[in-house]
């Protein structure tokens, strides 16, 4: 009966729905783990720069920190990240400049709206690290728009300013 297709239908849809769910669960766990070793292995390098065992300019440290859309304000949830990458770079030797690039998505906005967003991204992690005590000469600025997309797949993770 009519009655009894639609409730297949919207059955068929509630398990998709539920399949998709469980994936996305999957994707969040992969990049949960993805960050927690990252975070680890940076750990490790700075914890090993501090004791004075390796030079921070050996390691490559690098960190993402992402925004959301059409924005360039650097959230109270990336003050743990900026804090740990300041120390890093303070404490790598003298003559190691780090870059921070300013990425947009290229699904949203206009070329040149994004490559001002891009621009704004990179100089507001900048200032961060700069108020965390960042000598200015360790530090350069640089902004790409959306020409390049450092992030395969999603564009919410193209919304990012990348220190190396």
């Amino acid at each position: 009966s009519l009655y009894d297709n639609k409730i297949s239908s919207l059955e068929k849809d509630l398990q998709t729905a539920q399949d998709q769910n469980s994936e996305y669960q999957k994707e969040i766990q992969r990049y949960k783990n993805a960050l927690d070793e990252e975070t680890r292995a940076k750990n490790e390098a700075l914890q090993k720069a501090s004791n004075g065992t390796t030079n921070a300019s050996d390691a490559d440290v690098s960190l993402a920190i992402f925004f959301p859309i059409n924005q360039s304000t650097v959230s109270d949830k990336n003050t743990q990240n900026i804090k740990f990458l300041a120390n890093v770079i303070k404490a790598s030797s003298k003559d190691k400049v780090f870059t921070v690039t300013g990425y947009a998505d290229k699904q949203t906005g206009t070329e040149e709206g994004n490559l001002e967003l891009s621009q704004k991204r990179a100089e507001s992690v900048y200032n961060a690290l700069v108020n965390e005590g960042v000598d200015k000469s360790k530090l350069k600025i640089d902004y790409k728009g959306c020409s390049v997309q450092p992030f395969e797949g999603k564009a919410y993770l193209n919304r990012v300013a990348v220190v190396k």
